[in-house]
């Protein structure tokens, strides 16, 4: 099978709904191939404001630090919610989910990260 990715995009049906999501991309190189693999690999996440400052998974346990203080969601399969926290920090150890992917919100909009998989 293949993994599948999530992305933010804008539905743009008029001229102030450009700009409201975007993709975040780790990637070393802003250059338009480097960007395009990393976002093929998954290495990005979805926002319409709030940012990740962290977000990264070590040891078995899910790490975020997030921009500004919100409500940070860890999420599993069929959506079901494995754990909330509000703040800036939140963590997540795994227990054999097939995945977990992060939901946060604040003030300053939405982030969403790629799904953590248990491979």
């Amino acid at each position: 099978g293949y993994l599948a990715w999530g992305y933010a995009n804008d539905d743009a049906h008029a001229p102030d709904d450009i700009g409201r999501a975007w993709n975040m991309v780790r990637s070393p190189s802003h250059s338009p191939a480097a960007l395009l693999h990393h976002l093929e690999k998954g290495h990005c996440y979805s926002s319409t404001g709030l940012m990740f400052e962290e977000i990264g998974l070590r040891e078995g346990v899910i790490r975020v630090r997030l921009a500004e203080g919100g409500l940070v969601r860890f999420v599993g399969p069929y959506g079901q919610t494995l754990g909330e926290t509000s703040g800036r920090q939140a963590s997540y150890r795994l227990h054999g989910e097939a995945y977990v992917r992060v939901e946060a919100e604040s003030a300053l909009g939405k982030a969403w990260s790629q799904p953590f998989w248990r491979l």
